[in-house]
This record gives C-alpha cells, structure tokens and sequence, in this order.
C-alpha cells in the first residue's frame, strides 16, 4: 500500500537558510561586542555598522560560490541585502521584520516590495527602474523573490527568521519560521 505525503505548503524551502541566518547572528554579535568594548555612549552608527557587517559576512559566505552574488541597496533609512542564486534562480531579499512590517501595514515604500513580487508572477516589467538595473546585473530573470526577514534578540544572543514570498497585490503565498543558531 503506497501512501502519499502531502507537501506542507507554508514551509518555504531553501538550503541556504541556516547560512543566512549565522551571517546575520555573528553580525549581530560582533556589532554589539564592538559597541560594549569601546563603551560608545552614542549608539549613532550602531545601525549602519550592522548592516556592513551582514553583508561582509554574506559576501564571505558565499565569496567562493560561483552561484551566488550577494548586493547591498540602502533606500534613505530602509536598508536591505540582495543574495541571489544563479543556481535555483531565486532572488532573496534580507531586511529587518519591522521595516518589513512597516511597509505592509504602514503602506512605507509599499511599491518596491510589491514590485519585487513581480518576479513571481514572471513579470520584470514593473519593476522600478533602479532595481531592474541590478537585476539585469545578473544577466537572467529570477524565478522567485523571497523576503527573508530577521529580528535579532541581544538577550538571547539569537534570531528569528522568517522567509516569505508574496504576490504583487502583498498576499502572502507561502513562507517559513526557523530560529537562528
């Protein structure tokens, strides 16, 4: 008797996840170690430096895998990292759960998330201008965009992750939780 499993299909899958997250978890130690040791009064900064060192850790991660190519695109306070998989074709793009938030509930730069949805669809077309250009940087299309969010507890020294891929319209079709290590 052959039994059939049923795909769950909230669980968002890609293999790159747990790299993801340890990037984004020694990042956050080593900002945080840095600050203490040099008791900055003024957390000026604070935030910027993390996302360099987020994205230096993902550009070593990936440094000697010709299927990746790792982009940092800072837009005003919203700041965010595109790793892209020449391999699966898979666009993800990594920003904090509370600008992700903000955007979605507080309509904040709604339109470039919703555009970068377009890559579901198969749709390049509506994409802004400045993110077309980095996207024809890679020389194809991407077949799917995933927005990996975080939220990184200093108490607990760990992340929590989320990836989500959604429609144009900001539907949800399916996504991912899992707990940095």
């Amino acid at each position: 008797e052959m039994v059939l499993l049923m795909k769950d299909p909230t669980k968002l899958k890609f293999k790159e996840k747990d790299y993801i997250a340890k990037c984004i978890n020694r990042s956050q130690i080593k900002n945080n170690r840095l600050f203490k040791e040099n008791n900055f009064e003024l957390m000026i900064g604070k935030g910027h430096l993390v996302w360099n060192y987020i994205y230096s850790n993902l550009k070593h991660t990936f440094r000697n895998n010709n299927k990746f190519t790792v982009n940092y695109i800072q837009n005003y306070s919203w700041k965010q990292i595109y790793l892209y998989n020449k391999f699966e074709k898979e666009l993800y793009i990594i920003m904090k759960e509370n600008t992700f938030i903000d955007i979605i509930k507080g309509k904040k730069k709604q339109h470039l998330i919703a555009a970068l949805a377009n890559i579901n669809e198969g749709d390049i077309e509506n994409i802004p201008k400045r993110y077309k250009d980095e996207l024809l940087k890679l020389d194809e299309v991407p077949k799917r965009s995933i927005i990996i969010t975080f939220n990184y507890d200093e108490n607990l020294k760990k992340g929590k992750y989320k990836a989500i891929r959604i429609t144009p319209n900001l539907v949800e079709i399916e996504s991912d939780e899992w707990n940095g290590k």
